[in-house]
C-alpha cells in the first residue's frame, strides 16, 4: 500500500515538474537573452576586472531555476493532503531530512539535469520495487491455501492414525480369539486322545473280565461235592488255586474299570444306553441284524461295543445288533 502511494506522489510530482518546465523554458530563454544583453552592457561599463554574480551568469541560471522550482513545488505540494497509510514516524523523518537539506548550501545541490536524473532513477527504482513486490505477492498467493492443505493433511493423518489403531485393535482381538480357539482346540484334541486311550483300555479290560467271570461261573457250577470230587481230591486243590487266581483277576479288572469310570466322569464322558431302545443312527452303528417277531423292528437287541458321549458330542459310536421284522429281508 505504501509503495502505491509513493508511486502516485512521484507521478504527480513529475506532472507538475513537466508543466512548470514547459512554462519556465520560454521565460528562461527570454531572461537569458535580457541577462546577456545586461551583462554585455555591464562588462563594457565596469571593465574586465569586475566580478559578475554567479546567479546572473549562464552557469548560475540552472541552479536558480532549480531553486525556484523547488520553492514552487513545495508551495504546490503543501496544499496536497498527506497520503494515507504512511506512518507518522516516517513523515517526521522525511521532514527532518528535508529541513536538514534546506540548510545545506547551494554548492551541495545539483542542477536541473541531476534532479531530473534522480527523479528518473527513483521512478525506475519504484517500478523495480513494484515488480518485486508483485512477484512476491504472486509467490505468497501460491501459499494462500497452504494452511488449508496442512489442515487437510493433519485431519487425514489423524483419520489414518485412528483407522490404524482400530485395525490394530481388531487384529489384536482376532489374534487373541485365534489363540484362544487354538488353545481350546488343542485342549479338546488332547482330551479326546486321552479319552480314546482310556476307552480302548476299558474295552480291553471289559473283554478280559467277561471270560474270567464265565470261567469262574463254570467252576462254581461244577461244585466241589459229588463222587467226582471225592475221587479226584488231588485235582480239587488245583481247582481251588485256579478259582483264587480267577477271583484275583476279576477283582483287578473291576478295580481298574472303576478307576477308569471315575476318570471318564471327571472328563464329562457318559455311556450311551442302547439295549432295548430304538436304533439311533447318530450314536449307533448297526453291525448285525436279526429277524424276530418278539420285539418291534429297529430295536437294539444286543450291544457289541459300548458307545460313549462327550458332552453333546459322540465320542465312540456304539456297535449294536438291530431287530428286523420277519420276512422283510435276509440277514
Amino acid at each position: 500500500m505504501h509503495i502505491k502511494q509513493i508511486k502516485e506522489a512521484l507521478r504527480r510530482s513529475l506532472r507538475l515538474f513537466r508543466k512548470y518546465f514547459k512554462t519556465a523554458r520560454c521565460g528562461r530563454n527570454r531572461r537569458l537573452q535580457r541577462q546577456d544583453e545586461a551583462s554585455e552592457r555591464e562588462i563594457e561599463t565596469v571593465g574586465s576586472g569586475d566580478r559578475v554574480s554567479a546567479a546572473q551568469t549562464k552557469e548560475g541560471i540552472p541552479e536558480d531555476l532549480v531553486r525556484r522550482f523547488r520553492t514552487w513545488i513545495d508551495h504546490v505540494l503543501s496544499e496536497e493532503p498527506v497520503l494515507r497509510g504512511i506512518p507518522q514516524e516516517l513523515l517526521e523523518e522525511l521532514k527532518e531530512k528535508s529541513d536538514h537539506q534546506d540548510l545545506v548550501g547551494l554548492e551541495n545541490r545539483h542542477d536541473l539535469y541531476s534532479m531530473w536524473s534522480a527523479i528518473t532513477a527513483v521512478t525506475q527504482e519504484v517500478k523495480l520495487q513494484g515488480r518485486t513486490f508483485k512477484r512476491l505477492a504472486d509467490k505468497i498467493d501460491t501459499f494462500s491455501g497452504l494452511d488449508r492443505s496442512i489442515d487437510s493433511a493433519l485431519r487425514a493423518h489423524a483419520e489414518a492414525l485412528g483407522e490404524a489403531k482400530k485395525i490394530a485393535e481388531q487384529a489384536r482381538k482376532v489374534s487373541e480369539d485365534h489363540e484362544e480357539a487354538l488353545v481350546r482346540h488343542a485342549e479338546v484334541r488332547g482330551r479326546r486322545q486321552i479319552l480314546n486311550v482310556l476307552l480302548d483300555v476299558r474295552e480291553r479290560l471289559t473283554r478280559g473280565l467277561e471270560p474270567a467271570r464265565e470261567s469262574l461261573a463254570k467252576m462254581e457250577e461244577g461244585g466241589s461235592s459229588g463222587w467226582l470230587s471225592r475221587t479226584f481230591r488231588r485235582q480239587d486243590a488245583g481247582a481251588v488255586h485256579t478259582r483264587d487266581v480267577l477271583n484275583a483277576l476279576i477283582n483287578g479288572y473291576a478295580l481298574s474299570l472303576d478307576r477308569i469310570d471315575e476318570a471318564m466322569q471327571e472328563f464329562g464322558v457318559r455311556e450311551i444306553i442302547c439295549k432295548g431302545l430304538p436304533f439311533d443312527p447318530r450314536a449307533m452303528r448297526a453291525v448285525d441284524v436279526q429277524e424276530t417277531g418278539d420285539v418291534p423292528e429297529g430295536v437294539v437287541l444286543e450291544v457289541y461295543r459300548t458307545g460313549y458321549m462327550l458332552d453333546d458330542e459322540v465320542l465312540w459310536p456304539a456297535q449294536v445288533k438291530v431287530a428286523r421284522a420277519v420276512g422283510t429281508g435276509t440277514k
